[in-house]
């Protein structure tokens, strides 16, 4: 209950969050578009689905309200879930101008359908339209957006009610006049705009590196905040200075400094700096912008950031109609396209007269997207950027379903500036090329066509421009002609065609152009489009305009244009950036580079890298600058590190500029440069890898090489000033102290692998190096690592001899302790021996160390004397005495050890010599004792003696009179002894019934063993162990006997024996002289016996039980045995408890009495399931056999055979009723199974449902006969037209006779009448459907093939329903007329389309017949494959004939063949010749590319014979004439810049290259004066020029040479005396060089 409540409040808070959120958005609108303009806008209480009638409630209050011009909101919340959102706009006269449902919400579910019907009950005229907008899985969130939306449609109509002008607009027409607004005065639009501008310009030279440019700019800024600041309110991040004028100064100063950095480049600023200073000075502050606006504008012609700020605001546009079907308007200024977008978008439009100028202008704006649509009188574009209007097909209105977008475009060459112009163009092209589809109409006006049609020309020019390969998508291209008079209109198809005719050379040369022209011609001869927007019904034009295909792919076909004018200001400007960029590069400004490439690459990308290939320049040239610049540092590093012995400050420094200049120039790498730019790393990498060397070379040099110091002296100098050197100083200076630690590693290692000579030499190293690396290493720490050593060696020499001290606590040494004592004591007498040690390691201290080792062992041996003292004073130590004394002799082979033990050695001796005599005395005593018999615990003391005295033959090492004769006198009294109790023995009986004896004699047979240890002893012990394992083994084999009759069902053993037999077993098991498997091998025989025994008991009563279960014979007898084994068991566990351990199932009494009961619970579930089911006759079985079973009930506790037998037969005869009444109702529902199972059981019932089972037979017989009827009245109601439901239900009813007689067959009074019925019904049906196939017969032979098509499809049906009903000749009947029709499609479908040619589909579109086919058909599959191949083969064959003509598509007459028919194929061929042909444009392009290749590769070679051959190969081909012009024209630029050079040299008397290029130029006169005719001319001046210019020379060198007079002639005139000289005599040489060839190459007078 908690949680409901808590669920409805949180229901309720979120419906009055929703209400209030709504409340709210609409104050804040109302503070933002004035009180006055929405304070008639409404939210009404939220709607729930939940509630009856609400909605209809709140329609009717909103109706209330639509009598003022307003606008209402309505929340509505489906299933306490999600909401949606109902807007609705009323005028003021009432009416609902505009419904819309938002519903942002995913998983919605709402009934339009309920929703739409109760607001057409209010509002019966109006459409309540659904909105398409983004959806959420959230509630909240889609809650959120529906808010939103609402919100946002309040305010577009606030926005379009205030008539609110877009900045945008003033941003493109600064000097356009400013419409009258209702809140702002011109003023303050005025203020606006000049804020927008002061602010566009301050960022502009705020993120601008230092240039000229930069200041000029900023002296714009400052001039114009002077002139204007008093009426802008800048944004609050920009500082304005208290002082402008100071401001201005300083620039100015800046502007000076920068011009002597960037050269003579901007000579002109010189002057404005001039002017600037006199303006100032006067106050003339509006001269002064005037001034510094001119020079911006020479300085960089295209405002780029402006441009950039154009195409952003303008990229909104592409978001609105992308993926959009999209018409677009494009045309002059003045066409009339704003005006015509008004017209379609069902605006009301009047004349009126603006400025005495007749106008048409819309007086009422429907659409609301039209509202940004401004119309004008005057010759000026009063678009600025596309507008996207969406026109809805249904309020035009127009026969199409859904909407398109029209599109209203700038007009072509009306700009206010360059900026505007290109990002127009650009604007357009990125706009388009995001739609799904574009259809082309193009707008031409009366007054745009000029008086020569210049004006059309140019719009022809634009187009083709603006679309790529006009020629593939003119089809798409719509024309309308507008503002032509009435009596003009019929002459515009006459005008275009003097147009045509009237064309140049160059003009029909343009293929698109003419293209285009041609398309206007064909779709203006019938008469073209002009429409008069105020008389004219938009719908019917629209619909006229789209019946054209669209452009599918606007991204392939549109591309970048814009004027020539505006192009050359762009390509102006790129030029200047060029130059800026390199100029920059030698200044190492890579700021400005980086900002001047930025703004390349802007342009690059929105011109689609095509127009634009300085950026790549410039990339190529820094590339170029900087990687010189890198092999210059390279050369001066390798100067530096590898060939100077010292490295000083200068050259770091030096190194240090050229890594700076890298570093700026890294700001060029992510966005322009990439990999291409040597990274600024590169430098340092290179010194590093230097160092890198240096430090591998020290790293294989001794620590005390001169070479080392040299290194580390450089590599630290770089390491002062080059943060990367550092870490490579200190690694090679750890390198140095890791050689130095490495040496101390060997110096332990030598000493730890006692190699004390080299250990000698490594600290003698250590002792030198310490000279060498002071002045890098620390000397302390070697000083240290020194010191080290030489405790390391002591040390070492201590812990060798700590390591044996644990030897020394060991009790007993082993020979590897003893060899380890050796070993120490070596390396001890090597040290003191290893006189170069000495100089460094105190010999006196290792002396020492030698010293007390030796003592430790001396006292260690010492000891093993005093334990060997104890053990003289304990008895019975000969066996411990060995190893003491081996002890002492190990420690006497030590050097030095045995000299310092002589004495206590002998001593030890002579006392164990003592000891022996001693235990020799003990024995005899043991002797004594013994032959008397007095104690049998005497065996294990005199054993322990003799063995003691049979292990000490050691002693005779230390003492060779050793006595031997005791053991053997000891042996022979214990022989004696073994003997009397071996006869003992042999009167003990070991039987069954003595099983109590065996453990005493197991006892005493054990402890005679202990006497096995004296091999004489031996073979009596082992005949007492005969005896008594034989003993054993009798009874082990009579066990045997008593399971003779094991395999019989009734026991005949005796259970007493066979209890005392395991009683024996397992007392001999646990006795160590009986054989364990022997006895273990009885014991598992007597146990599997009994165990088997138990199993057979077991198995018989399972197999008694489970016949008894499955209701075998004799079940009584079963029962019996079960009884007797139950009784026998419950026997066995009560007296012999050994057998009954040995039973396989201990549990075996609990687990039959569990069985019982679960069968008894088992039988009563099943008696319960039988009577469920009514099986009565297996319920009497059972219930048989609960009789039976109930002889068992005394084992049982509890529940009771009896008790079920007794409550499941009165349960019987109550089931049988039931089972007749169920079979009854399955026969009503058609259940025949059913009927059949129900009715078995009632007969198999015997007398108990005999009665029943009667009453049942005679209800299936009446209900068989009424089917029967049923069904014959169906088949007598079939008409001509045969219904397949009435069909199915006949074939339902036979089917039901069928399976009655299928199922109840035995139980019908006659059941061969089924049978005669269903074959009466069958010839009935054939009757009527003869009929049917007779009118389907007529209708073949009257070539009705698509009729009598659809009417066999029906038959065909009708006989796959009745299937095996359906009749032989019924079924023959339908196939005949199948094959007749199939052959008539084959005959007259298939051979008219193979024989038909391309240019006839139009009248015989092949796109019907595929339309019409059905595609389930065989035979309709077959003719579409036979059309489609022949089809597709002919399209084939004309697309080889356009690749052999190796023309573009657009200018191939198969291109217009294959597209006109394409038109009329189905969409399954269309789709795959799109490929062929896409593959086929692309190839043809290949081929004119690799025309063009080639023609370019040999016309700009120098090869004139290769270039002749292949103009006449072109000249052989109809279809090259466009290479041939191309090739002469190349010939033609070839010869001008020929005679361009050969005038230059003419001019620089460079006569040796004149008379080689006059060669050249006679070479191209004699292969080309065929083709180029003017080129005899252009030679024969050459020549003329040439021979004049050699007179002259000749004239004047014969002049002066005979006027000369060296004394009085200066310097100057011999020198070009001499040079006139030159002049002729190479003149001459050439002459000479040519003797006969210079008739061919020069004419007469140039001879002379």
């Amino acid at each position: 209950m908690g949680n409901s409540n808590q669920s409805n409040n949180s229901n309720k808070d979120l419906q009055d969050r929703v209400y209030d959120k709504l409340s709210d958005g609409l104050k804040n609108l109302r503070h933002q578009y004035s009180e006055q303009c929405s304070k008639f806008n409404h939210v009404l209480p939220t709607v729930h689905n939940n509630v009856a009638n609400e909605w209809t409630t709140r329609l009717q209050e909103a109706k209330a309200l639509q009598y003022q011009e307003c606008i209402i909101l309505i929340p509505y919340q489906f299933n306490d879930v999600y909401w949606i959102g109902i807007f609705l706009k009323c005028t003021s006269n009432g009416s609902i101008e505009r419904a819309e449902l938002v519903d942002s919400f995913s998983s919605s579910n709402i009934d339009l359908n309920t929703l739409q019907n109760s607001f057409k009950n209010v509002y019966p005229n109006i459409e309540l339209q659904l909105t398409n907008e983004t959806k959420y899985d959230d509630p909240e969130e889609s809650s959120n957006a529906t808010i939103r939306t609402l919100l946002q449609l309040v305010e577009e109509l606030q926005y379009s009610t205030m008539d609110k002008s877009s900045n945008d607009e003033f941003f493109y027409a600064e000097n356009d006049s400013i419409p009258e607004l209702e809140v702002e005065s011109e003023n303050v639009l005025r203020s606006k705009i000049l804020t927008e501008e002061l602010e566009n310009m301050y960022n502009d030279f705020f993120s601008m590196p230092s240039c000229v440019e930069k200041s000029v700019l900023c002296l714009r800024f400052y001039i114009s905040l002077k002139l204007h600041g008093e009426i802008v309110e800048l944004n609050k991040n920009i500082s304005i200075p208290n002082r402008i004028e100071t401001e201005v100064e300083n620039e100015c100063l800046c502007l000076k400094e920068r011009l002597k950095l960037e050269g003579e480049s901007f000579s002109i600023i010189q002057n404005l700096l001039e002017k600037l200073s006199l303006y100032m000075r006067n106050g003339d502050w509006k001269s002064s912008l005037t001034l510094i606006n001119k020079t911006r504008e020479q300085i960089s012609p295209l405002n780029v950031s402006e441009l950039f700020r154009i195409i952003k605001r303008i990229d909104t546009v592409a978001e609105k109609i992308k993926n959009k079907d999209v018409i677009f308007f494009l045309g002059g200024t003045g066409s009339g396209k704003s005006t015509l977008i008004h017209f379609f978008a069902g605006s009301k439009l009047e004349r009126q007269k603006v400025n005495g100028l007749n106008h048409i202008t819309p007086t009422k704006i429907t659409n609301l997207d039209a509202k940004n649509i401004t119309t004008s009188p005057f010759a000026k574009s009063e678009t600025r950027y596309i507008i996207p209007i969406t026109v809805n097909f249904a309020d035009v209105p127009i026969y199409r379903k859904g909407s398109i977008i029209l599109c209203d475009s700038p007009g072509f060459e009306d700009t206010r500036s360059p900026e505007v112009d290109i990002g127009n163009a650009i604007a357009i092209v990125k706009a388009i090329r995001e739609c799904k589809s574009v259809l082309p109409v193009v707008l031409i006006s009366y007054q745009s066509i000029g008086d020569r049609s210049e004006g059309l020309k140019n719009l022809a020019y634009i187009l083709t421009g603006l679309v790529q390969n006009i020629a593939d998508t003119i089809d798409s291209f719509s024309y309308i002609f507008t503002k032509y008079p009435l009596d003009e209109r019929d002459n515009i198809h006459a005008k275009l065609k003097n147009i045509l005719d009237t064309l140049n050379d160059q003009e029909e040369s343009d293929a698109s152009f003419m293209n285009l022209f041609r398309d206007m011609l064909r779709k203006t001869e019938k008469g073209p489009l002009c429409i008069d927007p105020i008389k004219d019904a938009p719908g019917e034009i629209l619909d006229k305009l789209m019946r054209n295909d669209p452009i599918s792919r606007p991204d392939e076909v549109f591309q970048f244009f814009t004027t020539i004018k505006s192009k050359t200001i762009l390509y102006e400007q790129i030029s200047k950036y060029q130059l800026s960029i390199k100029s920059a590069l030698k200044r190492f400004e890579y700021d400005l580079i980086k900002y001047r490439l930025d703004q390349l690459k802007h342009l690059n990308d929105e011109l689609d890298q095509k127009y634009i290939d300085v950026y790549n320049e410039c990339i190529h040239y820094i590339n170029q600058h900087l990687s010189k610049e890198y092999h210059t540092a390279i050369t001066f590093f390798d100067s530096c590190l590898l060939h100077q012995i010292v490295l000083n400050e200068k050259d770091i420094e030096e190194c240090k500029i050229y890594i700076d200049r890298a570093n700026l120039a890294e700001k060029l790498r992510n966005d322009h440069l990439g990999e291409q730019l040597i990274h600024s790393s590169a430098f340092t990498q290179y010194i590093d890898q230097q160092v890198i060397r240096m430090c591998t070379d020290l790293g294989n040099k001794n620590i005390d090489d001169e070479l080392v110091k040299i290194y580390l002296d450089k590599i630290k100098l770089l390491s002062n000033c080059f943060s990367t050197i550092t870490n490579k100083y200190q690694e090679v200076c750890q390198l140095l102290s890791d050689k130095i630690d490495h040496v101390v590693q060997s110096f332990e290692n030598c000493t730890s692998s006692y190699q004390f000579e080299q250990s000698a030499t490594m600290i003698s190293q250590l002792f030198n190096v310490f000279i060498i690396l002071k002045d890098h290493l620390e000397s302390q720490n070697l000083e240290i690592k020194y010191i080290e050593c030489k405790k390391y060696f002591l040390n070492f020499l201590n812990e060798l001899v700590r390591s044996s001290n644990e030897i020394f606590t060991q009790e007993r040494l082993e020979i590897i302790d003893t060899d380890s004592l050796k070993n120490c004591m070596s390396l001890l007498e090597l040290a003191l021996q290893t006189y170069s040690l000495h100089q460094h390691i105190s010999k006196d201290e290792i002396q020492k160390i030698h010293e007390e080792f030796s003592s430790k062992i001396e006292t260690y041996f010492n000891q093993i004397v005093k334990n060997i003292q104890i053990q003289f004073e304990n008895k019975n130590a000969l066996d411990t005495l060995e190893s003491s004394m081996n002890q002492m002799d190990l420690l006497r082979e030590i050097v030095n050890i045995a000299h310092r033990t002589n004495l206590t050695y002998h001593n030890t001796i002579e006392k164990l010599i003592n000891y022996v005599h001693q235990y020799k005395q003990e024995v005899d005593e043991l002797l004594r004792v013994f032959f008397q018999h007095k104690s049998e615990a005497k065996y294990q003391q005199l054993r322990k003696v003799l063995l003691d005295l049979q292990n000490a033959r050691w002693i005779e090492k230390y003492w060779q009179e050793f006595p031997k004769n005791i053991i053997d006198n000891l042996v022979e009294q214990m022989t004696e002894h073994v003997q009397e109790m071996k006869q003992s023995f042999r009167n003990i009986s070991l039987d069954l019934d003595n099983v109590d004896k065996i453990k005493d004699v197991s006892r005493i047979i054990i402890d005679i063993h202990q006497m096995k240890d004296f091999p004489s002893l031996i073979p009596m012990i082992d005949d007492i162990d005969l005896w008594f394992a034989n003993a054993i083994k009798h009874e082990f084999d009579q066990i045997p006997n008593l399971d003779t009759k094991k395999h019989e069902v009734n026991r005949s053993f005796d259970l007493k024996k066979v209890q005392k037999a395991l009683t024996y077993l397992n007392t001999c098991q646990n006795i160590s002289l009986v054989s364990e498997n022997e006895c273990r091998t009885v014991l598992n025989g007597l146990e599997k016996f009994i165990s088997s025994y138990s199993e057979t008991i077991d198995k018989n009563m399972n197999d008694a039980f489970d016949e008894i279960k499955t209701n075998d014979q004799n079940i009584s007898q079963k029962v019996r045995y079960l009884s007797n084994y139950l009784r026998e068991i419950i026997e066995i566990e009560k007296n012999y408890s050994y057998v009954f351990s040995c039973f396989h199932q201990h549990t075996i009494a609990k687990d039959w009495k569990d069985s019982l009961v679960n069968f008894l619970q088992t039988l009563s579930d099943e008696m319960a399931k039988l009577l469920t089911t009514h099986n009565i006759q297996h319920l009497q079985m059972k219930l048989s056999l609960a009789q039976e079973l109930s002889r068992l009930d005394w084992y049982l506790d509890e529940e009771k055979y009896e008790e079920i037998y007794r409550k499941y037969r009165h349960l019987v005869e109550l089931q049988n009723t039931n089972l007749s009444r169920q079979m009854k109702d399955s026969m009503k529902v058609f259940d025949y199974e059913t009927a059949a199972i129900k009715i078995r059981e009632l007969q198999l019932s015997d007398e108990i449902g005999k009665e029943t089972y009667i009453d049942s037979k005679r209800f299936i017989n009446q209900n068989l006969k009424q089917i029967y009827e049923g069904t014959k009245k169906q088949v007598i109601k079939l008409r001509d037209e045969i219904e397949i439901e009435l069909i199915e239900s006949i074939v339902e009813n036979l089917e039901r006779m069928e399976k009655v007689k299928q199922s109840l067959e035995i139980h019908l009074d006659e059941p061969n009448e089924i049978e005669n019925s269903i074959g009466e019904i069958e010839k009935l049906i054939e009757e009527r459907i003869q009929i049917s196939l007779e009118c389907i017969h007529v209708l073949l032979i009257n070539h009705h093939l698509y009729e009598a098509n659809q009417k066999l499809e029906s038959m065909k049906l009708i006989r796959k329903v009745l299937g095996k009903f359906c009749t032989n000749e019924i079924c023959n009947r339908i196939g005949n007329l199948e094959e007749y029709h199939d052959k008539e499609i084959l005959k007259n479908i298939i051979e008219k389309y193979s024989n038909m040619d391309l240019n006839e589909y139009h009248l015989n579109p092949p796109k019907e017949f595929f339309d019409k086919t059905d595609l389930t058909s065989r035979i309709y599959i077959e003719a579409i494959n036979t059309m489609k191949e022949t089809i597709l083969i002919k399209f084939r064959i004309e697309l080889e004939q356009a690749k052999e003509k190796r023309l573009l598509w657009s200018e191939s007459i198969h291109s217009e063949r294959i597209e006109s028919a394409m038109k009329y194929l189905p969409d399954i061929i269309r789709k795959n010749l799109d490929d062929e042909i896409e593959l086929c444009k692309k190839y043809l392009r290949q081929c004119v590319d690799d025309d063009e290749k080639e023609l370019q590769t040999i016309f700009n070679s120098d090869n004139v014979k290769q270039m002749r051959e292949k103009l006449i190969e072109y000249k052989q081909f109809q279809y090259k004439q466009k290479l041939v012009r191309k090739s002469l024209d190349l010939i033609r630029k070839h010869v001008q810049d020929m005679i361009h050079r050969l005038n230059e040299s003419m001019q620089q008397d460079r006569i040796i290259e004149v008379l080689n290029q006059m060669k050249d130029l006679y070479n191209y006169k004699v292969e080309f004066r065929d083709f180029i005719k003017e080129i005899d001319q252009l030679y024969s001046d050459e020549e003329q020029n040439l021979v004049k210019i050699v007179e002259d020379k000749y004239q004047y060198f014969i002049n002066r040479l005979s006027n000369l007079h060296l004394s009085s002639e200066n310097q100057e005139n011999i020198e070009k005396i001499q040079k006139t000289f030159c002049y002729l005599m190479e003149f001459m040489k050439f002459l000479d060089n040519l003797r006969g060839s210079i008739e061919k190459m020069f004419s007469r007078r140039f001879h002379s």
